[in-house]
């Protein structure tokens, strides 16, 4: 996780895949490298995500803000990945029709891939939904009311960390479990 002077924030997300790797590890890159090259080079989430254009070892998500926009690179482990905006077309059985808004779980929600997605990840994707129903987007106020969410969906004892970046002031709200 990281952002840069232009407001440009990156979050990497684990999203586990269907199969192993089968190929030599030396001929791919490490994402965390690409996410630095992405913040050090780029201003808005177009041109970061032409930064992830190597074939990974493993399946992630990476959620990439700028200034105006929000959006969801969704990229299973040996392939390329996609853009998910809050528009995008999505699985079948994955409603969001929340402009502006976007959620992100640890499976892809784009339509076409793969099932990746465990009940946990319903249950906390539908949890968001509800939540960011009544919601104003972009209001620090409404994002914190979904980050501290008590009902045990999104977070629970399993939660390690969650974050807030605000990219117009720059600023981070990092809640972590002590070590």
């Amino acid at each position: 996780t990281g952002f840069n002077h232009d407001g440009l924030f990156l979050a990497h997300l684990h999203s586990p895949g269907r199969h192993r790797y089968s190929g030599r590890p030396d001929d791919r890159h490490a994402v965390v490298f690409d996410m630095r090259q992405a913040l050090e080079q780029n201003s808005d989430i177009m041109s970061a995500q032409e930064t992830f254009r190597s074939n990974y070892l493993f399946s992630h998500n990476i959620l990439i803000a700028d200034s105006e926009k929000v959006a969801v690179l969704e990229q299973p482990g040996g392939e390329f990945g996609r853009l998910r905006t809050d528009r995008s077309r999505l699985r079948n059985e994955l409603a969001w029709d929340r402009p502006e808004r976007i959620a992100v779980v640890n499976c892809f929600a784009l339509y076409g891939y793969s099932n990746t997605i465990t009940s946990r990840d319903y249950r906390r994707w539908y949890r968001f939904r509800k939540m960011a129903k009544n919601s104003r987007p972009g209001h620090l106020s409404e994002v914190i009311k979904i980050m501290t969410d008590k009902n045990g969906s999104i977070f629970n004892v399993l939660t390690s960390q969650s974050v807030v970046f605000i990219p117009h002031d720059k600023r981070l709200f990092l809640y972590t479990v002590p070590v």
